[in-house]
C-alpha cells in the first residue's frame, strides 16, 4: 500500500512538471525604493490610491500583480495577500500569520495560475 501511494505521488509530480506553460498576461513588476525595475516594459504609469482603514493595513509591499481587473498585493510582514479592484477598493484578503487553516508562518512570493477552460 505504501509503495502504491509513493508510486502514484511520483507519477503525479512528474506529470505536473511536464505540463505546458502558458502566458496568461499576468503583469509582474518588482519595485524598489530607488526605481522601478524593468522600466522598458512599462508604457504608462497610473497612481491608484488603495483603500486603507483600521481593519485594512499594509505594513510592507513585497509584490504586486495585476490580473483579471484586480491588484494582488503581498504583505510579507503580516503574511497576507490582499485583493483590490481596478480603482483601489479593497475586495478581500487571504492569509495572516499563524499555523492554522488559511494562515501562513511566512509568505514571500505568490503566483497566479489561471484555470484552463474547456
Amino acid at each position: 500500500m505504501r509503495r502504491t501511494v509513493l508510486t502514484m505521488l511520483v507519477l503525479w509530480l512528474l506529470q505536473s512538471c511536464a505540463s505546458e506553460e502558458k502566458d496568461y498576461n499576468v503583469q509582474k513588476i518588482k519595485v524598489s525604493n530607488e526605481k522601478i525595475q524593468n522600466e522598458k516594459n512599462i508604457s504608462n504609469l497610473k497612481f491608484i490610491p488603495l483603500e486603507i482603514t483600521p481593519n485594512i493595513i499594509i505594513a510592507t509591499i513585497g509584490e504586486i500583480q495585476f490580473y483579471n481587473e484586480e491588484y494582488y498585493i503581498l504583505d510579507p510582514q503580516y503574511s497576507n495577500l490582499m485583493f483590490f479592484d481596478n480603482y483601489g477598493n479593497y475586495k478581500r484578503s487571504i492569509g495572516g500569520i499563524g499555523r492554522g487553516p488559511g494562515e501562513f508562518t511566512k509568505i514571500r512570493d505568490f503566483e497566479i495560475i489561471q484555470k484552463k477552460r474547456d
